[in-house]
């Protein structure tokens, strides 16, 4: 109910003329912002800037999730997404996989996938089993896939292997 009157910006202050600014965002351009495809300019002197100092973004909730699984183009952190979603629930980012239609989708659910076992990011020994589980039956999209960190890769591998035994080879 909060969020059907929440108000999102971007706020910063100018760095040529010391202005404040605030720019008032929609649901969608708050929840994926990038600052470098449509810079915000300040209301003074027009300058452009690509990074806000404070982005009011709402929840992230099933339908922003799909989204940025769905649109290859949607991103929801400049860097490292898949370490600021490694927290959500095991059940919550395997949700995500039918919606991930492209590589590029399905990239990005098993690289979070990947940090939150690497992490062991998990709320219980049965989320992580579950997660564990999920990735072994996809180990054929992340195993040989070259776009997956090699940390990730084989820290991962050593710890399904430690459970299920050898796994396939690249």
């Amino acid at each position: 109910m909060a969020e059907l009157m929440a108000r999102w910006s971007a706020d910063w202050t100018c760095v040529a003329c010391g202005v404040d600014n605030s720019k008032e965002l929609s649901r969608r351009e708050a929840a994926f912002f990038d600052g470098a495809a449509k810079p915000l300019e300040c209301v003074s002197c027009g300058a452009k800037t690509d990074r806000p100092q404070t982005i009011t973004a709402p929840e992230l909730d099933a339908q922003i999730l799909t989204d940025w699984v769905e649109n290859d183009a949607l991103h929801l952190a400049p860097q490292d997404e898949d370490l600021m979603l490694s927290f959500l629930p095991f059940e919550t980012l395997s949700a995500l996989w039918p919606s991930a239609r492209s590589a590029t989708g399905k990239e990005k659910v098993l690289s979070v996938m990947l940090v939150k076992l690497y992490d062991e990011d998990f709320t219980s020994a049965a989320e992580q089993r579950a997660c564990a589980d999920w990735l072994f039956k996809h180990q054929t999209d992340w195993i040989g896939d070259p776009n997956t960190m090699d940390y990730l890769r084989i820290g991962v591998r050593q710890k399904l292997e430690e459970t299920y035994g050898e796994l396939r080879r690249a």
